[in-house]
């Protein structure tokens, strides 16, 4: 469905260069662009809340074009690191929607990881805010194809240790298309290629569910997420 909607993105973005081309009607400007955004990830509490890193780094890189004064199109694609975190887990804690007291003596000590990648299309909304037309207002509507990561390893708590610390690994691993929406400020000085957005950021990451362990039968664990807000900068480089 994903690569359905890139395809058509890429021949609406095509059919509009050709349309201003022949008929001046579309002010055509493709453009590149890299950026950054710090990731407030949330998890429902005992699905994940205290186990995985909630703040992460992303970076994108993304391609597109201005077609009108008001309209755009970007596709793109974003990545954050995985990130880990160390949690140690009393009794009667919740751990991925168990008791902690009924998996294990209590205390018990977990390193986990997580990580997002993905590819998305969107379409922007440019709003002039000046007569000069640099500074807009920025609205953005879209698709990501996201795929979630989350790794737990329960970490042995036993003396002396054994050879292998990490005794149990539960992997959690699911793609999804959501929906994300984005509002922010763009500027570009008059007759300059270089311009820079900065926006904050909505992903409705709730749309997973709950997210079950892919490499064990004999767990019920398991993961759900909130929606995921996150701020960011990026610069591009438009064709005039």
């Amino acid at each position: 469905m994903l690569h359905k909607a890139t395809v058509s993105l890429g021949l609406a973005l095509l059919s509009g260069y050709a349309l201003a081309q022949d008929c001046k009607q579309l002010d055509y400007r493709p453009y590149f662009g890299v950026g950054v955004k710090m990731n407030h990830q949330q998890w429902e509490k005992g699905f994940g809340h205290n186990v995985f890193r909630k703040d992460l780094p992303q970076g994108e890189f993304f391609v597109g074009a201005q077609v009108h004064e008001n309209l755009g199109f970007d596709i793109g694609y974003q990545a954050t690191p995985t990130k880990r975190k160390f949690v140690t887990l009393g009794a009667n804690e919740s751990f991925l929607g168990l008791n902690t007291s009924v998996i294990s003596d209590p205390p018990v000590s977990y390193l986990s990881f997580v990580q997002t990648k993905g590819v998305y299309a969107a379409i922007n909304g440019m709003l002039p805010l000046t007569s000069e037309k640099n500074l807009s207002l920025l609205g953005q509507i879209g698709i990501t194809h996201l795929n979630v990561i989350h790794i737990t390893h329960t970490i042995a708590d036993t003396n002396p240790p054994p050879s292998n610390i990490l005794t149990t690994k539960l992997i959690f691993n699911a793609k999804k298309l959501i929906p994300k929406l984005a509002i922010g400020l763009q500027y570009q000085p008059s007759q300059q290629n270089f311009g820079i957005r900065g926006t904050v950021n909505w992903d409705n990451t709730k749309r997973f569910g709950k997210m079950y362990v892919k490499n064990l039968n004999r767990t019920s664990a398991s993961v759900k997420m909130k929606n995921t807000f996150n701020y960011g900068l990026s610069i591009y480089y438009q064709f005039l």
